[in-house]
């Protein structure tokens, strides 16, 4: 697992608002190596 810092990210970014927290005030980790591709169904095709 990797922790990527926010202070950098768009301040409208979604997971800020999914995880309730502000830019630069806690990392994001993520089960993915950086730049990898991880392909998901959209809504309308569930």
């Amino acid at each position: 697992m990797e922790i990527i810092l926010t202070s950098h990210w768009n301040h409208g970014h979604i997971s800020f608002r999914v995880l309730g927290i502000e830019p630069d005030t806690a990392p994001v980790c993520h089960f993915f190596p950086v730049e990898h591709l991880v392909l998901v169904p959209s809504t309308s095709s569930i």
